[in-house]
C-alpha cells in the first residue's frame, strides 16, 4: 500500500527545515523577533508551541559583535558556542532550557527552547500602569514585583557560580513563563567562561545594550577592557531600576554614554553616576526601599567594590521573603 503523500512545511524564511526527529520537521508559525545577529521564530512540534533562534543573514556591520576564537577565526555569531555554554551551565528553574541544537536542510543551525510568555520589562510595566486603573496599592503590586526579581537574582547567581559571564544582561532578557510566573535568564549569545582570574577581555562597546553597559565599558568606549562576573552586577543595578520604579523613563538619561564623557578617570566618571542614580532614586522613593536601594548602593560602585550576586541573594533574602510573605496575608475587611 502506497503511503499517503506529506508535503513539506514551509522553511524559515529561506533556510530551509528543521528536524527535531526524524519523523517530523518543526512547522514555522510566525517571526517573533530579531535582534543585531539572531533572530527567533516560533515553530510547533507535535502539540508543542516552541521558539527557534536562528543567526541573522546579514549581521549589521556596525554593530556586529566579532568573537575571536581559538583557532584565530573570527567569527561573527556563533549559535554552536552559545549553546555548549549553556548546556555546560546545566539546568536551573531560573534559566532558559534549551532544548536541540539543530542543523537544518541547507546547513542552517538554530538553537530549539522552551517558549515564554513574555518577557519581564512588559510584567513589570503591566504592574506600573495599572497602579492608576485599579484600587490594587502598590504595595501589593511591589510584592509581585519582588517575587519575580528574586528569581533573577537566582538565576544570574547560578550563571556566575558557574564561572561564566552573561555579558548582556538586561530586564527583556529574562523571561517569564505563566501561569508559574516563573522567572529565567535568557539570550547567552555574548557570555564567555572564565579564565581562572576570573576576567575575561571584550570590546567595550561590543557587550550589553548601552543603557545597561557597567560604567568601565562606557568609559572604555571602543576599546579593550577586562570585566568579570561583577559587570553583571552593574547591569542588574539597571535591572532593578526597571523593576521598582514606577516610570518607563531610563535610569541614566538621556544617554549614560554622556556621563563619560571628557571624564579624566572611571573614578570621576562614577561621581556623575552616582549624582544621577542618587537624584532619580531619591525623586521615586527608591534610595530607602530595604530591597531596591540595597541594590543601587551595592552596585553601581567600581568593578572591585561590587557585591556578587551570591552576596547580595543572601544579605536581602530576609526583606525578600516578608515581602513576599505579604502576598499570603488575609485582607482586612474595609469598615
Amino acid at each position: 500500500m502506497d503511503l499517503p503523500m506529506v508535503s513539506e512545511p514551509e522553511d524559515f524564511d529561506g533556510r530551509g527545515t528543521f528536524r527535531w526527529t526524524m519523523e517530523e520537521c518543526l512547522e514555522p508559525a510566525g517571526h517573533i523577533g530579531r535582534g543585531t545577529y539572531g533572530e527567533v521564530f516560533a515553530c510547533h512540534f507535535q502539540d508543542l508551541r516552541l521558539p527557534l533562534k536562528v543567526a541573522v543573514r546579514t549581521p549589521d556591520k556596525d554593530t556586529a559583535v566579532v568573537d575571536t576564537h581559538t583557532d584565530g577565526l573570527e567569527k561573527s555569531w556563533d549559535l554552536t558556542r552559545e549553546y555548549t555554554i549553556l548546556s555546560k551551565i546545566g539546568p536551573h528553574p531560573n534559566v532558559v532550557q534549551l532544548y536541540a541544537l539543530l542543523q537544518s536542510s541547507t546547513g542552517h543551525t538554530g538553537i530549539l527552547m522552551e517558549n515564554a510568555s513574555l518577557d519581564l520589562l512588559k510584567v513589570v510595566r503591566q504592574l506600573h500602569a495599572e497602579d492608576t486603573e485599579d484600587s490594587v496599592p502598590w504595595t501589593t503590586r511591589r510584592a509581585h514585583v519582588t517575587t519575580y526579581f528574586r528569581q533573577t537574582l537566582a538565576g544570574l547567581g547560578y550563571v556566575h557560580s558557574k564561572n561564566i559571564v552573561h555579558l548582556d544582561v538586561k530586564t527583556n532578557n529574562f523571561l517569564v513563563f505563566l501561569p508559574a510566573h516563573r522567572v529565567a535568564l535568557s539570550d547567552f549569545g555574548h557570555c564567555r567562561a572564565l579564565p581562572v582570574d576570573g576576567q575575561t577581555r571584550v570590546r567595550a562597546d561590543e557587550v550589553y545594550a548601552a543603557y545597561y553597559r557597567p560604567s568601565e565599558c562606557l568609559f572604555a568606549g571602543d576599546k579593550k577592557v577586562d570585566v568579570s562576573t561583577k559587570a553583571d552586577m552593574w547591569a542588574l543595578g539597571v535591572v532593578t531600576w526597571d523593576c521598582y520604579a514606577r516610570t518607563h523613563r531610563s535610569l541614566f538619561v538621556p544617554d549614560p554614554k554622556l556621563l563619560v564623557q571628557n571624564t579624566k578617570s572611571l573614578e570621576e566618571a562614577l561621581t556623575r553616576f552616582r549624582l544621577q542614580w542618587t537624584g532619580r532614586t531619591s525623586d521615586m522613593h527608591l534610595k530607602e526601599d530595604l530591597i531596591a536601594g540595597a541594590v543601587f548602593s551595592r552596585t553601581f560602585q567600581l568593578e572591585k567594590d561590587r557585591c556578587t550576586a551570591v552576596t547580595l541573594y543572601r544579605d536581602l533574602k530576609l526583606p525578600i521573603s516578608k515581602t513576599i510573605e505579604t502576598l499570603q496575608e488575609p485582607e482586612v475587611p474595609s469598615s
